[in-house]
């Protein structure tokens, strides 16, 4: 079973910290709009194929990180995350919060000031191409466009 294993998206598509816009041959992020919130990205794993013989899974962690006093500001605003550490600069005061038991909201006052990273829930969509064995699949014909992206939300105005 195949493992994809990154320290971030940004550093699977090749680019860095800040995910900026940028377009290369096998990987890229065409659109980071910070404006709007939205991203869209792409690796084509020409170079590195992920060999697969029946299915394949593969999964995408949403991880946030922002001062603790914008988390606490997220979360009053209602935005569903939840925290998982608080780095205060050294390694020494690193604070882990799910480990705890029980778990501690970032609102108690002995927990320190810092870098705060948290999972959070994003709408994200997917496209993998492949080689079959033959040139069908059997599968039905594709929903219209409209249909496909009923459900997806706009997204939430930045404050």
């Amino acid at each position: 079973q195949p493992s994809l294993v990154g320290t971030g998206t940004e550093d699977y598509i090749g680019t860095a910290w800040g995910q900026g816009a940028y377009v290369n041959r096998f990987q890229g992020a065409p659109v980071a709009d910070e404006a709007l919130g939205r991203w869209t990205f792409y690796r084509f794993h020409v170079p590195d194929p992920i060999f697969f013989a029946r299915g394949i899974e593969v999964s995408l962690q949403q991880v946030g990180g922002a001062r603790k006093a914008d988390v606490i500001a997220l979360q009053k605003a209602g935005v569903p995350l939840i925290p998982v550490t608080i780095d205060p600069g050294s390694r020494v005061n690193f604070q882990q919060l799910l480990t705890r038991n029980p778990p501690v909201p970032l609102t108690d006052p002995s927990l320190p000031d810092g870098w705060t990273n948290f999972y959070r829930s994003d709408d994200v969509a997917a496209v993998a191409y492949f080689y079959l064995d033959r040139p069908e699949n059997g599968l039905p014909a594709l929903a219209p466009g409209s249909e496909r992206t009923a459900a997806l939300r706009p997204p939430a105005p930045k404050r």
